[in-house]
């Protein structure tokens, strides 16, 4: 899943970049769709996006600061635990502070990149800051430390 804090009027062009880019189906996440694997999924930009029991949830979003993505972590976390991953990119704001605590006190993986590389610095500081995050990379280095957890925890 691909979560942002976006303005909810914001059009994003994200599932066109990531269709030229990417092997997997790039979904639009609708209230009711199941989860599948091998799929990317993306919530619209007006709502908050939430798991629950393999099966997406959207939510109106509320007044105050867009915390669109400590919302879904949270869900991710209380319904898959350890198995939970949660990656903090460039960005601003501190919004997957708490989202990262949520996956972190469930035995899952926090991966925060390095914020001398990001073009905004402020979610992954933030997040490092926290005190909730395993590793702090370059993105490049990211997936081999997501495959190491996805193996170490197959069923």
């Amino acid at each position: 899943m691909v979560v942002r804090h976006l303005s909810p009027t914001y059009k994003s062009v994200l599932k066109k970049i990531l269709d030229k880019h990417s092997r997997l189906e790039i979904i639009e996440v609708e209230d009711g769709m199941l989860l599948e694997n091998n799929k990317v999924y993306l919530p619209p930009s007006d709502k908050y996006m939430v798991l629950e029991q393999g099966v997406f949830h959207l939510l109106e979003r509320q007044e105050g600061p867009n915390r669109a993505i400590d919302t879904f972590m949270k869900s991710v976390a209380w319904n898959i635990g350890d198995r939970s991953i949660a990656v903090i990119l460039s960005g601003a704001g501190s919004d997957g502070v708490k989202g990262a605590e949520f996956v972190k006190n469930a035995g899952g993986l926090v991966i925060a990149q390095l914020p001398e590389s990001c073009e905004h610095a402020s979610m992954p500081a933030h997040a490092i800051k926290s005190g909730n995050v395993d590793y702090v990379v370059l993105p490049s280095q990211m997936p081999r430390i997501i495959l190491d957890h996805v193996q170490s925890h197959r069923d």
